[in-house]
């Protein structure tokens, strides 16, 4: 019976170009699966420091999303994830809407 198992692999941080290879040899060799997902993201939520909300808007693969994570960043607890995914190219209303809200500043996640 064949692995049906998913795992998303996410890389916060730069690599070398030495670490990337390893990791794409790997990836290479051991996933039956891969997918690269063109994303764009931009965070609103103030500051980093002990913060238990984040407040997010994001566009993966041309559909955009409203997402609202809860819990520690980087903390020991499960942070829970709240998604709204928008009709496909959306995402500059949806920029445009967080802004009359007062979302007016936030960080683009590369």
């Amino acid at each position: 019976m064949p692995n049906t198992k998913n795992i998303e692999v996410e890389v916060r941080g730069p690599l070398s170009k030495t670490e990337f290879e390893r990791l794409n040899s790997f990836l290479s060799k051991n996933a039956t699966f891969k997918q690269k997902k063109e994303r764009v993201l931009i965070d609103y939520s103030a500051g980093l420091k002990d913060r238990t909300k984040d407040i997010r808007v994001r566009e993966t693969n041309g559909v955009p999303e409203i997402v609202i994570k809860l819990g520690s960043w980087g903390g020991s607890e499960k942070r829970e994830e709240i998604s709204l995914h928008l009709g496909k190219g959306s995402f500059d209303e949806l920029v445009r809407a967080f802004g009359e809200l007062g979302y007016t500043k936030g960080v683009n996640v590369c």
